[in-house]
Order: C-alpha cells, then sequence, then structure tokens
C-alpha cells in the first residue's frame, strides 16, 4: 500500500501497516534520474532517435526547481514530455524526420516552451515594504516563501470597523 499523504489512510489501515516514510528526491537526485531514465524513455516514446535529445545540467535544474514541485518524478516526466514533443513538432515543421542530429536543450529553449516558472525561488535578498520571509512545510521539503500584505480601501471608508473583521486573507 503507497500514499502520498498519509493523512487520507484511514486509521484502522493504518494499525495494520507498517509505515514507512521516505523523504523527497534532492535536486541531484532528480537530475540524474531525469537523465538516466526519464529522458530516454520519453525521446523513444516521442519517436526521436536514441541521444537525440539533450538538456543541459543547468537545464535540468531550471526545470526541477521552477516547473516541478514534488517528492516524487511524475511532474518532471510531465515537463520533459512537453520539450521533446515541441522538438519533434520543430522538426515535422522544418522538414526534419528521421536523420535528426543532437539537439540541445538549455535554460533558454526550456523557458521558451514552457513559458513563464510556476514557482519561484524567492529568497530573503527579495524583500519588498509589505512582504516577510515565512518557512513553509511541505512533503517536498522546507522552503521559504514570501508573505505579502496590502492595504486594500473599505467600501465604506468612513465606517470604522474592529481591526480583526478588516484582515481579508487570500491564497493559501
Amino acid at each position: 500500500c503507497t500514499a502520498n499523504r498519509l493523512e487520507t489512510v484511514p486509521a484502522p489501515l493504518i494499525d495494520r501497516c507498517e509505515v514507512v516514510e521516505l523523504a523527497s528526491y534532492t535536486v541531484a537526485e532528480k537530475r540524474v534520474i531525469a537523465q538516466r531514465h526519464l529522458l530516454p524513455a520519453v525521446v523513444r516514446q516521442c519517436g526521436l532517435i536514441s541521444g537525440s535529445l539533450k538538456l543541459t545540467n543547468e537545464a535540468f535544474d531550471v526545470i526541477i526547481q521552477e516547473y516541478t514541485r514534488e517528492a516524487g518524478v511524475r511532474g518532471l516526466r510531465k515537463v520533459l514530455e512537453a520539450i521533446a514533443r515541441d522538438v519533434v513538432v520543430s522538426h515535422v515543421e522544418r522538414g526534419i524526420m528521421r536523420d535528426v542530429t543532437v539537439c540541445e536543450v538549455g535554460i533558454k529553449e526550456v523557458r521558451a516552451i514552457m513559458g513563464p516558472p510556476r514557482f519561484s525561488r524567492a529568497d530573503a535578498s527579495t524583500h519588498a515594504i509589505g512582504c516577510a520571509t515565512g518557512l513553509v512545510w511541505t512533503p517536498v521539503g522546507g522552503l521559504t516563501q514570501l508573505v505579502e500584505c496590502l492595504w486594500v480601501p473599505n467600501d465604506n471608508e468612513i465606517d470604522v470597523q474592529p481591526l480583526s473583521s478588516c484582515l481579508i486573507l487570500t491564497g493559501s
């Protein structure tokens, strides 16, 4: 029995099982998994010749840190599939089929294909007025997150309300 979150497993089942918690992969471990296993499988799946698609180590790191946020590698595989599909489409549009030279994808190409990063690597040096750095625990591991506070004018500025009823929390 496997589960991504122990909280969703019924208590009677947990009592009958031995719980083994595995930490998430590090960025370096995910890069090695992607290079050795995921990318070759994706290349075969897309019909490319083995070794015809290469990603730089920096490109792998950007994908892992800015486009996926998970303990495993499912999302990483999906991003690699999207990149491989884009390479295949560009080859078809240029009339190149089976005789493909090696296509190397770097950070610039990853950002062009995937668009703006889904997750930021914000650090404490990006402080601004109204921002504070918070620590967050996730199944992927710990990280820092910027918490922003904004003053939003009330619809009824004359009506003075207690401070607690004026606080609006958004996001999660």
